[in-house]
């Protein structure tokens, strides 16, 4: 067997301050694509490789930085859809087949520890596509979406998993729009953005909706340009919002939002390159942008936003040369004698080896063909990760 090396070593290490950090891409190439998170996985489903719609559900382990597919829908309709996570499992709404094509009003449940998609009562109304979906205290809401006649929605419904019931709820006090950034925080939901059939097709104003008493208020606009199809994620008290297009540019930057203060702050421009349709979500100390339309088409591109003083920074480390060397891995530069602990994963996150190195050698023995993960313990407890592939 060969093992190619398909990533530079990952170096745990303090970061203070926040800062964007480049991860694993996504398996594929997406626009139009949907995500959540549940626990501590995220989710990136369906949507378009540029060629064709997809139906394949991928989950990311942050602690490993790898992506695995987590199955595929079983439902018709996977692009342009609506997506949350909702009491530990995630949430997608409607969606589209295609510009003048067959629009859904379905609703499916993902359970995260079974992998199982399970149908719910489908939204009353016609089907939409670009619709924006956030939850809070037991109950889902879809927000918005364009309609199969190119109009555009500004109703709010409320979806009860334990009824498996939809409500209708105020309507937005503004135009209709689609493909609006759409969080909760503090028990408020709030949507951002979005195109609003205005000339530009996008917009600023942000809006935070009270379930309590049913109603909207407007608050202070996002700043930068109006936007379309961004996204954003709640992190540390805090949403964070960026990313999008006005229909010509793509853009890379990226605010915080604090709902006590009304105030937005620029935090530093996305590290990646502009996306329309990119998806968020957030785990842990971090909050995570993936995929999107690029000007060259579909993205796979995966980056995270840490808070705090603990990160993943990605650098080559030149101490470490692992190779594969019949059943063994050689970790060249491991010094002779230096105590370390190692762990070998595969994509769903199964352990494969674990054990002490001392010499700088790791009895692997016979595994599949796929893609592994070494992780490299120091004593000091520094972490360093190197990705490879078995081929026959």
């Amino acid at each position: 067997m060969r093992a190619i090396l398909c990533s530079a070593f990952l170096v745990s290490s303090l970061l203070h301050g926040q800062l964007w950090d480049q991860r694993a891409d996504v398996g594929m190439a997406l626009l139009d694509a949907t995500g959540f998170a549940v626990g501590e996985h995220g989710f990136v489903f369906g949507g378009h490789d540029g060629a064709t719609a997809q139906n394949i559900l991928w989950r990311y382990t942050p602690s490993l930085d790898v992506w695995g597919s987590a199955g595929t829908f079983p439902g018709t309709i996977a692009r342009a859809c609506a997506g949350a996570a909702l009491d530990g499992k995630g949430y997608v709404y409607g969606g589209r087949t295609g510009v003048g094509g067959q629009y859904s009003s379905a609703l499916w449940s993902f359970d995260a520890s079974t992998f199982q998609w399970t149908r719910k009562a489908s939204k009353p109304g016609v089907g939409l596509a670009y619709s924006s979906a956030f939850s809070m205290n037991g109950i889902l809401y879809v927000f918005g979406g364009s309609t199969p006649s190119n109009s555009y929605s500004n109703e709010l419904w409320a979806y009860d998993p334990g009824t498996d019931q939809w409500t209708i709820r105020a309507s937005l006090p503004a135009a209709g729009r689609s493909g609006t950034i759409a969080l909760s925080l503090g028990g408020k939901g709030y949507i951002i953005g979005g195109n609003d059939a205005s000339a530009n097709f996008a917009s600023r104003d942000v809006w935070e909706y009270d379930p309590a008493i049913d109603s909207w208020t407007r608050k202070s606009d996002m700043p930068g340009p109006e936007r379309r199809t961004g996204c954003g994620f709640v992190l540390g008290g805090l949403a964070y919002a960026g990313g999008g297009w006005d229909g010509s540019d793509r853009f890379t930057d990226f605010y915080s939002y604090d709902p006590l203060t009304d105030v937005w702050t620029a935090i530093s421009d996305f590290g990646g390159f502009g996306t329309y349709t990119p998806v968020g979500f957030a785990t842990d100390n971090a909050g995570y942008v993936a995929t999107g339309g690029a000007s060259s088409g579909a993205s796979a591109q995966c980056w995270a936003y840490v808070k705090g003083a603990i990160g993943l920074q990605e650098q080559a480390d030149e101490r470490f040369r692992p190779f594969r060397n019949g059943s063994e891995i050689v970790v060249d530069g491991w010094k002779q004698g230096r105590v370390g602990r190692f762990r070998v994963m595969d994509t769903d996150g199964r352990m494969v080896a674990e054990g002490s190195i001392t010499r700088g050698r790791i009895a692997l023995g016979a595994v599949a063909n796929g893609t592994y993960v070494l992780n490299l313990i120091e004593p000091n407890g520094a972490l360093f990760s190197w990705k490879f592939v078995v081929l026959e």
